[in-house]
């Protein structure tokens, strides 16, 4: 536990050091994990620095999962989904955005560490802290299942705000209908059965992050957490 505290805090130490493409690295991949970046397919491999626009495309029985450099959260890609990385520093904190085109993503958000929102097609989370599931279909729209805290939902087909808490779900179909409802043990079961598809994720001991100082050059600092 000691040593993950002390990543967190050199990651936030160095966050005002880093160049302003790179605002996230890969903690896990499973699978058929594909990451492009500027609409190029990049090789990679666990602890690969990820740019803000960096979209990532998981498989069928595939997973990936990254963390904001300012350790502030953590996201979960599972199977056949795909998400646009979106990061920018934002006074002493990093804005942090997590846009969903398809799937299902879990989002572990802490307190007090910055904007963190989730944009889908019909859609925008706000978070302030907490861990939810958003689930993006092109036929059914956009679901929600909060298991901690709260998140607050913008709807953009009608401008309507909505708050969602812990143990409530909510569906908002393309045409920006609301549904609220308790959530269901099935559901949660949808959430279990998801982490146990993705298996126990790998996570390398170290990581290298860029570092270009005012020559141009570029330099390695190493993390072990």
């Amino acid at each position: 536990m000691k040593k993950y505290m002390i990543a967190a805090l050199l990651l936030c130490a160095i966050l005002t050091l880093l160049a302003d493409s790179g605002v996230a690295y890969l903690s896990a991949n499973k699978g058929k994990v594909e990451l492009t970046r500027n609409s190029q397919a990049l090789k990679f491999k666990t602890g690969q620095i990820l740019n803000s626009e960096d979209v990532l495309k998981t498989g069928g029985q595939s997973f990936a999962a990254y963390k904001f450099v300012d350790a502030s959260s953590t996201v979960k890609v599972f199977a056949n989904s795909v998400v646009k990385i979106k990061a920018y520093k934002e006074g002493k904190n990093l804005s942090k955005t997590v846009a969903v085109s398809k799937g299902n993503v879990y989002s572990s958000v802490k307190k007090n560490t910055g904007a963190y929102r989730v944009d889908t097609p019909g859609t925008v989370a706000s978070v302030k802290g907490t861990g939810f599931l958003t689930g993006v279909s092109a036929s059914e729209g956009t679901k929600y299942i909060v298991v901690d805290g709260t998140i607050e939902i913008e709807i953009k087909a009608t401008g309507e705000r909505k708050s969602l808490g812990a143990g409530k779900s909510a569906t908002i179909d393309n045409d920006g209908n609301y549904e609220e409802y308790d959530t269901t043990p099935g559901e949660v079961g949808e959430i279990e059965e998801l982490e146990d598809e993705a298996g126990e994720p790998f996570e390398q001991s170290k990581i290298r992050i860029p570092i270009q100082n005012a020559a141009g050059q570029t330099k390695y600092i190493e993390i072990s957490y």
